[in-house]
């Protein structure tokens, strides 16, 4: 008695067999080149496509995306370099100024001519050097209560950014500061801080949390050498 012949269907791999052979073999379609215009790839608009269109389709995409990540960080770039160069110019500004007044209003301008600030303001909270500093409503002093409404960004160094809290934006700009929706809180002065530089916009999302600070920081900083001369010590 002859035996049965082996039924054909179970000696074809199923799908897991073949997509598992395919990935332990990448370079299959290179040995079998005749296959790659045959194979069919569903495409996302829905039509069937070939291998080759599709893996030409997607490296059209990847080389666009490819182009706006390129065109994007050389905008970042030359955006920032000239930051860096409105930074150093106000940097060689401030070390001109003589007087504590010319270095406030050097600072507000520049913030507001060349760092897109809508508005600006500093307070200091220490006493001014006598008598050339007296009268500048910059110099908060030292024991003003409103000093605790700074506590988190004074105690902690780093600037904060972000909607201001009302009491902050009246207290800092006066009856501009309803028309503040963010703004920037920048502490200055060392080892401890004596200061807060303050910038803001009409925009909301101008100035937001995590965003990045490097060239405020810097202005602070440099702002912070330059008025200290002009503190009581």
């Amino acid at each position: 008695m002859s035996a049965e012949p082996p039924d054909v269907g179970s000696l074809e791999p199923d799908e897991e067999e073949v997509a598992a052979y395919l990935r332990g073999h990448p370079d299959f379609l290179l040995r079998h080149p005749d296959l790659v215009g045959g194979l069919l790839v569903p495409h996302t608009c829905g039509e069937a496509v070939s291998l080759v269109e599709y893996q030409s389709r997607r490296l059209r995409e990847e080389n666009r995306a490819l182009r706006r990540r390129m065109q994007t960080l050389i905008h970042n770039a030359r955006e920032n370099q000239e930051l860096g160069r409105r930074a150093h110019f106000l940097t060689l500004r401030l070390l001109q100024c003589e007087a504590a007044g010319e270095l406030f209003s050097c600072l507000h301008e520049a913030l507001r001519e060349h760092f897109g600030a809508d508005f600006s303001a500093v307070r200091v909270f220490a006493s001014p050097a006598p008598p050339a500093c007296a009268g500048l409503a910059e110099f908060a002093g030292a024991g003003v209560p409103e000093r605790a409404l700074f506590d988190t960004v004074l105690s902690g160094g780093r600037p904060l950014c972000g909607p201001l809290e009302s009491v902050q934006a009246a207290w800092l700009f006066g009856e501009e500061g309803p028309e503040v929706a963010s703004g920037a809180l920048v502490p200055f002065g060392r080892p401890a801080a004596v200061g807060v530089l303050a910038v803001g916009s009409r925009d909301p999302e101008h100035y937001r949390p995590g965003m990045g600070t490097v060239f405020l920081r810097q202005i602070a900083s440099v702002f912070g050498q330059v008025l200290d001369p002009h503190l009581a010590q």
